[in-house]
């Protein structure tokens, strides 16, 4: 049989053109789907540029903590209400004094190097004394307050390595709801009074520090070194704490994951 008994030979596939309206509805679908997410993401970031205002301009009582960090004289007084009324700036106190809203920054360091008080313990409470004598028990460097006591200790040593990010989670609860904050410090296993002084610690470093630690390290250590965001912490909202706490995992000669350089960890 030759070859011109197969009859003509196909050079190529013939590919028949779509009908016009099936090419007209996809090129339409392609652009609802193009709009749409389109207008998702602008959503989506309209919500979090108003979050992000909301946060770094809301209060969280900060002018309540500017006042007492200023007239209060006892750890008491850190967890009553100092009535005051804020400005954009700032903060009219009970007293009538007015303070600028945001603090200064704090060399929390030099505070503790200067402490010539402790907190120290016998069979029924604890109580701040200048020096310590049996048959008391050494609990902290410098003055007591609503940490200072061997149970809110305890947890402190049992939790060493876990404390920084199990309040770094607790922080991001505060940004919703003090209660909500405090109840996850509780369930660590501090006190009511000691996990007040946590968060009213991570309130005031979101005032004052909410954009560095959004936008940068939270990391416990770097190079050796606090990260910025612990830094600002540190600087910000330090004094606050150990007014309010007493016993830092510092003061109490605990080492944690935070990074310290030698010297700031008290020798027991």
């Amino acid at each position: 049989m030759s070859s011109s008994d197969l009859g003509p030979t196909i050079e190529a596939a013939v590919v028949l053109p779509l009908p016009p309206q099936f090419t007209k509805q996809k090129r339409t679908l392609k652009q609802k789907i193009c709009k749409f997410t389109l207008l998702l993401v602008s959503v989506l970031t309209l919500f979090a540029l108003v979050f992000l205002a909301s946060v770094s301009f809301s209060n969280y009582n900060q002018c309540d903590r500017t006042c007492k960090l200023k007239f209060c004289s006892s750890a008491d007084c850190f967890l009553s209400k100092m009535a005051s009324k804020r400005s954009v700036r700032k903060c009219t106190c009970s007293n009538g004094a007015v303070l600028n809203r945001k603090l200064e920054r704090v060399n929390t360091t030099a505070i503790d190097a200067a402490l010539v008080e402790y907190c120290v313990c016998n069979s029924v409470e604890c109580a701040t004394v200048q020096t310590n004598s049996a048959p008391n028990v050494f609990l902290h460097k410098g003055p007591c307050g609503h940490c200072s006591n061997p149970a809110d200790f305890q947890i402190y040593k049992e939790t060493a390595l876990t404390l920084t990010k199990s309040s770094t989670k607790a922080a991001v609860a505060s940004i919703f709801s003090k209660q909500k904050a405090i109840n996850q410090m509780t369930k660590i296993g501090l006190s009511d009074k000691c996990s007040e002084c946590w968060v009213g610690n991570m309130q005031n470093t979101l005032v004052h520090c909410f954009w560095t630690c959004a936008f940068g390290s939270r990391a416990s250590c770097e190079n050796g070194h606090l990260s910025k965001c612990l830094q600002c912490d540190e600087d910000y909202s330090g004094k606050y704490f150990r007014d309010c706490a007493g016993m830092t995992r510092r003061r109490a000669g605990i080492t944690s994951d935070i990074c310290r350089q030698n010297g700031e960890i008290v020798d027991k």
